[in-house]
Formats: structure tokens, sequence, C-alpha cells
């Protein structure tokens, strides 16, 4: 739903979001740009990073058996190293990653932190699913 009093982001997400008739709900801990060792790829590259770890969300929702239709929200958690032109391309990212999806995921928080649990970790992102 959109804000009228806020900037519109409808590519990427919605303000608001109502949600009925929910059978259950998947959160997803916050996934960063690493293999399964923990080693973190694209370091220090956080448009690498997200791009890492979108391309990656629909294999592991599928997993669990969901798709990006059914995020519901998602939370964003960069260091301050992310500049304001990394941060605007990131956007860009997520808005192609939910382009094919009718109706947006809310937002969630955007978190600005010193560092990441792993060095050379620049941004995690959270998603909650329903269906």
């Amino acid at each position: 739903m959109p804000n009228p009093e806020a900037p519109d982001f409808g590519a990427i997400f919605n303000w608001g979001l109502k949600l009925r008739n929910i059978d259950e709900l998947f959160l997803i801990a916050g996934h960063g740009a690493h293999d399964s060792t923990g080693q973190i790829q694209f370091p220090g590259d956080a448009i690498g990073q997200t791009q890492y770890i979108l391309d990656h969300f629909d294999e592991y929702l599928d997993d669990a058996g969901y798709d990006r239709k059914d995020i519901v929200r998602i939370e964003f958690t960069m260091t301050t190293d992310v500049t304001d032109g990394e941060f605007n391309a990131i956007l860009g990212l997520f808005a192609d990653y939910f382009a094919p999806v009718n109706i947006k995921p809310a937002a969630g928080t955007l978190r600005i932190v010193d560092a990441l649990a792993i060095p050379g970790m620049m941004v995690e992102y959270e998603i909650w699913c329903a269906k």
C-alpha cells in the first residue's frame, strides 16, 4: 500500500501490506554473501554481495516450498562502508528481483552498522514469507 507522505519505492516494496488467511509464516535469518564454508564472496563489494545473495534466494526459497511472490517483508542491514551510490544500485537490484512480483513485500528496517559478523561482509538481508 503506498504512503502519500513517503517516497515511492513501489518497484521494491510497499509501505504497508495487509495479510489475510495465512496458514504459515517462514522467517529467513539474515543471509550474507558467503559459501557453505563461511567464505565471503565479493569481499568489500556491497553490490556484488547483494547480487550473489539475490541469485541464491530463489533456490533457498524453493527448497523450503516458497517463491519470491511469497515474500512479505524484507529487512536490510548494511555497513557504514556502503556508499550512497552503492545503496542506490542495491535498490535497483532489488527492483529487478521483485519486477515479476505483482504485490511487493513490505519494507522492514534498514540498519546501518559498523560491521557484520564476518570480515569483508557488507550486507545482510532477512526475509519473511507467508502463504
